[in-house]
């Protein structure tokens, strides 16, 4: 039998022998000194299916010196078993023994112990520690080991969970090897930094109150989780080629995660937000990262922020459309979607006062496209016209602002139906009767703003404007010139520098020069 020892076929065929013929292979063998005798019966007991006897011969088999192997085959029938403490006791002789089997005893440990916290819902501190405690051997030991990405990451979040936030992002630095644990480990880094910025962000003194001076570099901080997010970002789609198939989709929801965190870094400070980057980040997310929907509403007005400051207007119209369309009839929405049509009025109002007649209408027609969203809910009697006066008014005047001025007619007569003491409502219809050159409802319309508006409303000023630009194309000069007179003579400021230019330019024209 010696000689057929590392002969594959022959030692099997010993094997089957010594477990078919000897009546009792224990009484046979087992008091022998041999080793060979203990690694002979050992293999013979397995193959009769008694393991714990088995486990036991290649246990002192391994002892000899000679057959190390006995260790690990010993710790595999404990494994199965569940006999931990026999287990441990074998990977530390194994361990202990140095060879090649050494480093895989060393992460064996590690990996049983976390198990082991794992399955008891990772409560048991006896086990962290015990996990911890080898985890950190089998680094000393071997800090490239083909185990140490791994247990690096798993020592990493460990700290994390413990919110020591800086110190667990250098060691998820540190991970390195497997793609799919250097891109979690990469993430990982950056979701520390940022946690630790919210952190440093919130931080208090004793008494509650904010320290003038922060106790960590939030900039540092900022730069690093930034930093760590692109590259993150930049890994993941070489990590999820090269993962099976449940890993794919996780690197795949994280590289979400990541896009959306690196986001919210970049929209921080609304003067220095880089908008290509966020609107190139963000292209297509919601089809492609279904599990972030909560975020959703951030991401669409990040982008179509983003789209808008670029100039890519039609890119901006078809996402808010998409929108509209998506959420039409929920009311639920009202409060977001009227956010974004604020926005885009306010953005139309300042191109218009800066002259700039495409980018005035671009966020004219972004406004009327968002806001046809309420006039929806109104027709469907979701909302009461009453309770929407002012948005209305405002999707009325940007479809007049981009010439769709009988649908603008329309939604005015609504407002005012619901609220005739509506300035802005009134003003819509004054300016559409003014441009057919209908004066009657002109005047009757600009004089229900000039009763309706306050004084400090510069649609108070327009209206007086307007009232003596309609005196004068029905002939009625010196009634015009009465209205200009007395209006700045009552109120010299005429609300703004813009109101007061146009209004020196009627009244020099009119009644100065005309007087001449």
């Amino acid at each position: 039998m010696k000689s057929q020892e590392n002969d594959k076929e022959g030692w099997a065929i010993d094997v089957a022998a010594a477990s078919k013929y000897p009546t009792n292979a224990v009484e046979e063998f087992g008091s022998s000194s041999d080793p060979f005798e203990k690694w002979l019966l050992a293999n013979v007991l397995l193959s009769r299916k008694d393991e714990n006897a088995a486990a036991k011969y290649y246990a002192e088999a391994a002892a000899s010196g000679k057959y190390p192997k006995g260790y690990k085959f010993a710790a595999d029938i404990y494994l199965k078993q569940k006999r931990y403490g026999d287990v441990e006791a074998m990977l530390g002789k194994i361990a202990g023994a140095g060879g090649s089997d050494a480093q895989w005893a060393q992460y064996t440990k590690f990996a049983l112990a976390r198990h082991r916290w794992e399955e008891g819902g990772s409560k048991d501190k006896a086990l962290e520690d015990q996990w911890t405690k080898s985890g950190q051997d089998y680094l000393n030991k071997n800090p490239q080991g083909d185990h140490a990405g791994e247990i690096r990451l798993a020592m990493a979040e460990q700290l994390q969970r413990n919110n020591n936030f800086i110190e667990a992002a250098k060691l998820y630095g540190e991970v390195k090897g497997n793609p799919e644990f250097t891109f979690t480990a990469k993430f990982k880094s950056a979701e520390c930094y940022y946690k630790a910025l919210l952190a440093a962000g919130t931080e208090k003194d004793a008494k509650g109150a904010k320290p003038k001076t922060p106790s960590v570099d939030t900039a540092a901080l900022k730069k690093s989780a930034v930093d760590n997010l692109n590259e993150a970002i930049k890994m993941a789609p070489d990590a999820e080629k090269s993962s099976p198939g449940a890993a794919k989709k996780t690197i795949h929801e994280i590289r979400g995660q990541a896009i959306f965190m690196l986001a919210a870094l970049l929209e921080e400070d609304p003067a220095k937000v880089d908008y290509p980057r966020v609107a190139s980040l963000l292209e297509g997310y919601e089809a492609q990262y279904p599990n972030m929907s909560e975020k959703f509403h951030d991401v669409a007005e990040w982008r179509i922020t983003a789209l808008d400051h670029l100039g890519r207007y039609d890119e901006v119209n078809r996402d808010v459309a998409s929108l509209v369309e998506r959420n039409k009839g929920n009311t639920a929405q009202s409060d977001f979607i009227k956010g974004l049509g604020i926005d885009f009025w306010k953005a139309a109002q300042e191109a218009k006062s800066n002259n700039d007649k495409k980018s005035y209408l671009a966020n004219a027609k972004l406004t009327a496209t968002t806001y046809s969203y309420f006039a929806d809910l109104a027709a469907a009697g979701k909302i009461p016209v009453k309770n929407l006066t002012g948005t209305l008014s405002i999707y009325a005047q940007a479809l007049q602002a981009t010439g769709q001025n009988e649908k603008a007619d329309t939604i005015f007569q609504q407002v005012v139906k619901a609220d005739p003491a509506s300035p802005d409502a009134n003003a819509g219809l004054a300016r559409i009767a003014q441009a057919k050159k209908n004066w009657k409802d002109a005047i009757t319309d600009w004089t229900a703003v000039e009763n309706t508006a306050a004084e400090s409303d510069n649609l108070w000023y327009e209206a007086k404007y307007n009232i003596a630009q309609v005196y004068v194309e029905q002939g009625n000069v010196p009634g015009a010139c009465s209205k200009l007179a007395q209006t700045r003579a009552e109120h010299p400021t005429l609300g703004s520098k813009e109101m007061a230019k146009q209004w020196d330019a009627l009244q020099k024209k009119l009644c100065l020069d005309h007087k001449k």
